[in-house]
C-alpha cells in the first residue's frame, strides 16, 4: 500500500535523516492548511511539529509517496510507539503559492501538546525548517559496537541508539537457530555494516519458508546474522552471540517463534524491528 507523508524538519530531502525516507517527493514545495507551532526544541535542537492546530504559522515541507516498509521505517524514527515520541496523524496540506491548488492529506508525525516545555524551546514558532536551523541539530547518541564470526572472515560494526542493556536478545526456537544458538539482536533506527574479506568463504542459507537469509563464515562456521531483501531495501539483524566479548551487557534472552508466523506476518516483523540501514562491503585490507 502507497501512503503520502509530510515532512517538515530532518527528514526532508538533502536534510539529515533524509536517508530513512525512502519515499518518491511529490513536485514542489507544499505548506499546511492550518497553523501549527514549529520549534526546536532541547539541547538536541530537535524540529518539533506540535499538535496545536490554530497556533504558530503555516508551515512548509515536502511530500513524499512511501510504502508500507518505508512509512514503518519513518515511524521507528520518529518513536511513535514511545512514550515521549512523536505520533502519525493525517493533516491538510496544500501546495505553497498556488492561488488555488489541490488539498492533499498525507500524514505528518506530531508532537502532543502536553510534551511541550517553553523552557526548552530554543526557537520559533517558525515557517520553516532550513538549512541553518538543520546545522544546529544533533543526532541522539549513539553506542558503538562491534563483533565478528571466530576466524574474523566476517565482521560488523553497528550503531544503537539506547543503552545496549535495553535490548532482549531474540532467541529463534527454530531448528536451524537452535542448533547455533542463535539469539539475534536489532534496532530499526540504528545502523549496521558488515565487512567481509573473503567472500567465497561466507555462505548464505534459507530454510523454512526461505524468506529470510542467514550469513554464516564458512571457515569457522560461525552464524553472524540474518538478512532480508524486501522491496528493494536490505533488513538485517545480528547474532548477538557474535558481538566482541566484554563490550555490551545486554538484557536476559527472550523465546521467539517466527515459524507460527505467516510469510506476512514475518515481514511485517522484521521490517519493523531489524535494522534498516544496512551495508555489506567487501573488507579494505592493508
Amino acid at each position: 500500500m502507497q501512503h503520502l507523508v509530510f515532512v517538515f524538519g530532518t527528514l526532508k530531502e538533502g536534510f539529515p535523516n533524509f536517508a530513512t525516507n525512502r519515499g518518491a517527493r511529490v513536485p514542489g514545495v507544499f505548506r499546511t492548511r492550518e497553523r501549527y507551532p514549529l520549534y526546536l526544541v532541547g539541547e538536541r535542537c530537535s524540529p518539533w511539529l506540535v499538535d496545536q492546530p490554530g497556533a504558530g504559522e503555516r508551515v512548509s515541507g515536502q511530500v513524499f509517496e512511501v510504502d508500507d516498509a518505508a512509512l514503518a521505517a519513518m515511524d521507528a524514527l520518529e518513536r511513535v510507539t514511545e512514550p515521549d515520541g512523536y505520533r502519525r496523524v493525517a493533516i491538510e496540506v496544500e501546495a505553497d503559492g498556488a492561488p488555488v491548488g489541490p488539498t492533499l492529506r498525507p500524514f505528518v508525525y506530531l508532537k502532543p501538546a502536553q510534551q511541550v516545555n517553553l523552557s526548552e524551546v530554543r526557537l520559533g514558532p517558525l515557517r520553516e525548517y532550513t538549512a541553518d536551523h538543520a546545522a544546529r541539530y544533533r543526532p541522539r547518541a549513539v553506542h558503538s559496537l562491534s563483533g565478528q564470526c571466530h576466524c574474523g572472515n566476517i565482521r560488523f560494526d553497528m550503531q544503537l541508539t539506547r543503552e545496549p542493556a535495553s535490548y532482549a536478545p531474540r532467541a529463534c526456537d527454530c531448528d536451524f537457530c537452535r542448533q547455533h544458538g542463535a539469539a539475534y539482536l536489532s534496532d530499526p533506527r540504528g545502523k549496521l555494516a558488515i565487512r567481509i574479506r573473503d567472500q567465497a568463504g561466507v555462505s548464505r542459507y534459507r530454510q523454512g519458508s526461505g524468506t529470510a537469509e542467514f550469513v554464516l563464515c564458512r571457515h569457522c562456521g560461525v552464524l553472524v546474522a540474518v538478512t532480508c531483501l524486501q522491496d528493494g531495501y536490505l533488513y538485517a539483524a545480528v547474532n548477538s552471540r557474535a558481538v566482541a566479548s566484554g563490550r555490551a551487557d545486554f538484557a536476559a534472552q527472550v523465546p521467539v517463534s517466527p515459524k507460527t508466523l505467516s510469510v506476512e506476518q514475518k515481514l511485517e516483523r522484521w521490517t519493523a524491528n531489524w535494522f534498516a540501514d544496512v551495508t555489506i562491503d567487501a573488507m579494505t585490507l592493508p
